[in-house]
């Protein structure tokens, strides 16, 4: 089984994302998360690392790539349910919020391996960003 590596990043100083890999910059040693652009001309961008995240390997509802941080939805029988996405226990795992309870779900109950039922869930934003 092959999996794209592929990381995701918020540039520091104009807030655009970036995809890419995680290297160290060439011309100064900088540890500070830099990302090369796949598919483009070499380029090194110095990236937040607090907005640092995986691709996940799959893709919503919709075919657009889910990255840890990233925030996914669904409607079910009862009301808008918001997943983050999170590496927990070895692997990536949503958490179940209710926006309507005005609760974090805390529990292990409520955190999902995000595997589960992804063709349904939209990616809607990230943790970093204002949601629409």
């Amino acid at each position: 089984m092959k999996r794209e590596i592929l990381f995701r990043g918020k540039d520091v100083n104009t807030g655009e994302w970036f995809e890419g890999d995680i290297i160290t910059n060439p011309n100064n040693g900088a540890q500070d998360c830099i990302l090369e652009l796949k598919g483009k001309p070499r380029r090194f961008t110095s990236i937040d690392p607090e907005t640092i995240g995986q691709f996940t390997g799959l893709t919503d509802k919709n075919g657009v790539k889910i990255f840890e941080g990233d925030i996914l939805t669904y409607t079910d029988v009862y009301s808008k349910v918001l997943l983050p996405v999170s590496f927990l226990f070895g692997k990536f795992m949503k958490q179940e919020i209710r926006p309507d309870s005005h609760k974090w779900l805390h529990t292990s109950d409520h955190w999902f391996d995000l595997s589960f039922a992804y063709e349904r869930n939209e990616v809607i934003g990230n943790i970093y960003d204002k949601v629409k």
